[in-house]
């Protein structure tokens, strides 16, 4: 091929730029600045095993941020290994490849294989084949998305080794914070531009407009999700992405006049602002750990003190925040908080619910004891230690007086009655020819309580990150089944205990919530796919984190290949800030792709800087 000098020749010297190439660069970019915004209506029919674990619309599935964003991925990925594939097999056009150009690429390419073959793997074996392919209902993470994570994975070594294509995702990065950030501070002080018929014309299919201007994002009042359908989510994005961000702040030759450089930092203040307010805590504690380690990284360098400031900046920002937040000032809605540590102060803390011959019986910590026998003719009897409770009867309702149960409301709705503990959410049971059932999601009746899942944890820790403790408890049992494979992408929902009706009520303060993910990446990815599959997960991890701890302990790199060492940096604490949420965050597929890419990315930047500073070999 003729060398002509290329247009664009500040990201690639070398040779002219081809049209596929940009194409390339627009799809990384698009998995950065246009997935997470993806927001659009899907219906359809669930299929009969979903039944008795998922609430269902009249059998259907209502999904409204997750399905079209997964479809999205998958589609960005297949076409990036289209054109890998293309480059491959036109000789007249050739491409150098980072994949193949550096040695210590064998390393991922070999574990990024051996994970593919344990995701599709632990598919096959699935019983749930149908649910694992594309994903659970509020998820949609299946086989395919964990298959395209590699894929992505592995395309992002092999193009970010130029900065060609690097430019195009570092100028995505503080566009979308901004999109993020500006819908979720009017989500915040007013309602999500979702709620507004203007957008519900564009999130729904034609069929749905007679709903315009109903349609209520309720699952987070007085919290901030935008378009990645969870607070959660928010914050692990914006502390994945903001150190990249800071990067164009720190370095004078990223912003060419005054004027980008007022942009970076107005990026920067709403996004900070927009992650203290989401109320993500974990991310907000990554956030500053992920500072703590750009300063230190950069204690060497004169922007120290541009690190120092946005610290500083930060931390005084979030303790006014916090304290207006306690005064009430910025309250907008009282619900959805987190639930107040007194339910044993108040005696309301359940030993255990029991389906027995004669009754529905519940038991509080203190051996307190309620039994309730139900007759849809003759109605409900109450008893309190096996004597007639005194209770107060309005209209279809029983309000139990007294100090052992206070503040339980028991519901007679004629074939089924609900049982109403304060500050919970209610459970609902029934008689069915004699013996008794619990009423779970659309009706489905389960004659069998689980009052022990889990490993039997301390109560204090089973508490801990809003009852992260809990859920952990009930799921670790589950990973002595998964050693060479899991169930299968995103059936976990299908194992893990949802008949501790007890410990939901206990620990997230409802009955009836469907426990379909273990709120932790790591236990998460070693139920879907293997205990195999986390230990080469974590090898990969590691094998990153080694490459970075060479970088870092070579001064020639901080005098040499400046734009790259601070690039190394922001991709360093971005990813680092990404795992620890991943402690107590699941993967998800608005996040985990930009991850994935990132990621690469790294492994990328790390092998350019060892190889400019000939320490890719002993």
């Amino acid at each position: 091929m003729k060398k002509i000098k290329s247009k664009t020749g500040k990201a690639r010297k070398h040779t002219k730029i081809l049209k596929h190439q940009k194409i390339i660069g627009l799809l990384f970019s698009s998995a950065v600045l246009i997935l997470p915004l993806i927001v659009r209506l899907k219906i359809k029919s669930a299929s009969p095993e979903m039944y008795p674990y998922f609430p269902l619309n009249n059998g259907f599935i209502v999904d409204l941020v997750v399905y079209y964003k997964n479809i999205f991925f998958i589609l960005i990925t297949s076409l990036l290994v289209m054109f890998f594939i293309g480059e491959r097999i036109f000789p007249d056009t050739p491409i150098p490849t980072g994949l193949m150009k550096y040695s210590e690429n064998k390393k991922y390419m070999a574990l990024s294989l051996t994970f593919f073959i344990f995701v599709l793997l632990s598919y096959v074996f699935s019983e749930f084949k149908n649910v694992s392919l594309l994903g659970a209902p509020n998820s949609y993470e299946g086989t395919l998305t964990w298959i395209c994570y590699i894929v992505i994975f592995l395309m992002s070594i092999n193009y970010f080794h130029d900065f060609f294509y690097i430019n195009y995702i570092e100028q995505s990065i503080p566009k979308i914070l901004i999109i993020i950030s500006t819908i979720g501070i009017i989500e915040y002080f007013w309602k999500s531009p979702l709620e507004t018929r203007l957008i519900q014309y564009l999130v729904l299919p034609r069929e749905q407009w007679n709903q315009l201007g109903q349609l209520k994002m309720i699952s987070y009042l007085g919290r901030i999700s935008t378009t990645l359908a969870n607070p959660n989510y928010v914050g692990q994005f914006l502390v994945l992405l903001l150190p990249i961000l800071f990067k164009a702040l720190y370095n004078p030759g990223s912003h060419k006049n005054s004027y980008q450089y007022f942009f970076y930092i107005g990026a920067s203040f709403i996004s900070i602002l927009t992650l203290f307010l989401s109320g993500a805590k974990t991310a907000i504690i990554a956030y500053f750990i992920g500072l703590a380690i750009q300063f230190l990284l950069h204690r060497k360098h004169f922007i120290y003190k541009k690190v120092l400031g946005i610290f500083i900046f930060s931390l005084t920002l979030f303790a006014v925040i916090f304290s207006i937040q306690k005064m009430g000032v910025l309250n907008i809605s009282s619900k959805n908080q987190p639930l107040e540590d007194n339910q044993i102060k108040e005696g309301l803390f359940i030993n255990e619910i029991n389906l027995e011959k004669t009754g529905v019986v519940i038991r509080s910590v203190d051996k307190q004891q309620l039994k309730i026998l139900y007759n849809q003719d003759e109605g409900i009897d109450i008893y309190i230690n096996n004597q007639p409770a005194a209770l107060r009867k309005e209209g279809n309702q029983y309000i139990i007086q007294g100090e052992e149960f206070p503040g339980l409301v028991i519901t007679d709705y004629d074939d089924y009655f609900g049982v109403l503990l304060k500050g919970n959410s209610t459970i609902f049971f029934t008689n069915r020819n004699g013996k008794y059932y619990v009423l779970g999601p659309n009706g489905y009746l389960m004659d069998k309580i689980n009052n022990d899942p889990g490993l039997g944890l301390n109560k204090h820790f089973l508490r801990l990150a809003t009852g992260r403790g809990y859920i952990w408890d009930i799921s670790l049992p589950l990973l002595k089944n998964t050693i060479l494979k899991g169930y299968g992408a995103d059936t976990g929902v299908f194992y893990i205990p949802q008949n501790d009706f007890a410990g939901k009520i206990n620990y997230h303060s409802s009955a009836n919530m469907v426990i379909d993910k273990p709120h932790n990446m790591f236990v998460q990815v070693a139920l879907n796919f293997g205990l195999v599959s986390l230990v080469i997960y974590l090898i990969i991890l590691l094998n990153y984190y080694k490459t970075c701890y060479k970088i870092v302990n070579n001064t020639k790199v901080t005098d040499d290949n400046q734009k790259l060492y601070f690039l190394f940096i922001a991709i360093l604490s971005g990813i680092t800030n990404y795992i620890i949420c991943s402690f107590f965050y699941d993967s998800n597929v608005s996040v985990a792709p930009i991850f994935w890419m990132l990621l690469g990315m790294g492994v990328a930047v790390n092998n350019r800087i060892l190889d400019l500073n000939h320490l890719n070999h002993p």
